[in-house]
This record gives C-alpha cells, structure tokens and sequence, in this order.
C-alpha cells in the first residue's frame, strides 16, 4: 500500500444472521481521510464520511 497510506482498523461485522465479513479502514496520511474497505482488496474503497457528507478526518492526520 505504500508509504502514504496507513491501516488504522481491521474488524469483523455481522452482514446478516449467520454472515460475517470483514473490513478494513485506512487513512491517507497526507491528507487525513479514511477509506473503508470490505472483503478481498481488490474490491476497491469507499471515502468515509462525516455528518455533513464531507470526508472523514482522522485527527493524527488532518491539517
């Protein structure tokens, strides 16, 4: 994944009554925003977000 990117989190969530899938979220160390992923990585990202639609910040990370 490189040097800009950090793993912050990897779990496990319940998607359904006996399915369980597991997730990732990473941040963009230049810029602060996390991204979740679930399942294999090639499955790409999704930008989380905060309460007013804008990126989530982490805050070691953000300016």
């Amino acid at each position: 994944m490189g040097s800009r990117f950090e793993f912050v989190l990897e779990d496990m969530c319940q998607c359904g009554s006996n399915s369980y899938k597991k997730y990732s979220v990473f941040v963009d160390k230049q810029t602060g925003v996390q991204y979740v992923t679930t399942g294999h990585s090639s499955a790409g990202a999704t930008v989380l977000l905060n309460k007013d639609g804008k990126p989530l910040l982490h805050p070691r990370y953000s300016k």
